[in-house]
């Protein structure tokens, strides 16, 4: 008996490791993805989205005009917004992405925003994809999550990912998993 629970477990791990490696390719398929010129208003935008004469640039202040900065509602500004960036030690604060993913480095240490090179390209991807009607139908889907409030979402987006490929190794946020979502679905292509 204790040779097969040891079978068991062998290829319970092997299995982990598989999936673990494969979300890593992802994840850095992902990165070297976003790291690329796109702007993610131009983009998401339903006026905007997929005239390639905006695609293809930084994003620039300009691009969001109308919207938060914080959570990209029309309905508000960024002084009056109520959602505050609460990711768990280990994350980005500018971005939402994961210090270390399996012990090794995702990101190059900084302070002030200006120094991470993903901040204006993570969160308006998520944000955007929350307001926009026919894309959050499909992530809402395809990531098999309940339909939420902008505060709900506000909080699950901050929330490190369950399943199988995240552990105290990968501190990855839901933010995360939606925009390399996004980025696979409506970016890339």
């Amino acid at each position: 008996m204790l040779i097969c629970i040891v079978g068991i477990n062998l290829e319970n791990q092997q299995r982990i490791q598989q999936i673990k490696a494969s979300f890593k390719q992802q994840f850095y398929d992902f990165r070297r993805g976003i790291k690329g010129p796109f702007c993610a208003p131009c983009v998401l935008i339903p006026d905007r989205a997929g005239n390639q004469k905006y695609f293809n640039h930084p994003m620039e202040s300009r691009c969001g005009i109308g919207h938060c900065i914080r959570c990209w509602s029309k309905e508000h500004s960024g002084k009056d917004c109520s959602w505050a960036k609460k990711f768990p030690t280990g994350v980005c604060w500018y971005c939402g992405l994961p210090q270390k993913l399996y012990q090794e480095g995702t990101h190059d240490p900084h302070l002030t925003p200006s120094e991470c090179e993903f901040k204006d390209r993570i969160l308006p991807l998520v944000w955007l994809s929350y307001w926009n009607p026919e894309i959050r139908v499909q992530w809402i889907a395809e990531l098999q999550v309940q339909n939420m409030t902008p505060p709900q979402f506000g909080k699950w987006i901050e929330d490190c990912a369950s399943g199988e490929a995240f552990d105290e190794t990968a501190k990855v946020t839901n933010a995360v998993v939606l925009a390399m979502w996004v980025y696979n679905k409506r970016i890339r292509g």
